[in-house]
C-alpha cells in the first residue's frame, strides 16, 4: 500500500524472483506506480518463462504507463462487466 521509492526498488527486484507468484504480485503491484523507472522493468518480464508472469507484466505495463485505467472489477450482478 505504500508507494515509496525503497518498496519500489523491492518490487522491482521480485520480478526476478525464483517463485512465480512472487514474480506475478511484484508485477500486479507495480502497475500502481507511473514513475519511469518501472515500465522498463516491468518490460524485462515479457519473456518469462511462465505465461501467468508474462501476461500480468503486459497488463501491469500498460496500467503504469497509462495506456488502460486500472482492470474492471465484476460485480456480482454483473458479472462479465457487460454495459447496457
Amino acid at each position: 500500500e505504500n508507494h515509496t521509492n525503497p518498496i519500489r526498488l523491492e518490487l522491482i527486484g521480485a520480478t526476478t524472483d525464483k517463485d512465480l507468484g512472487v514474480r506475478a504480485a511484484a508485477c500486479k503491484a507495480l502497475a500502481r506506480y507511473h514513475d519511469k523507472d518501472v515500465p522498463p522493468a516491468l518490460a524485462k518480464v515479457f519473456d518469462d518463462a511462465k505465461p501467468p508472469v508474462r501476461l500480468t507484466a503486459a497488463a501491469a505495463y500498460l496500467i503504469s504507463t497509462g495506456a488502460v485505467v486500472g482492470s474492471p472489477v465484476a460485480s456480482e450482478s454483473n458479472p462479465r462487466n457487460i454495459t447496457h
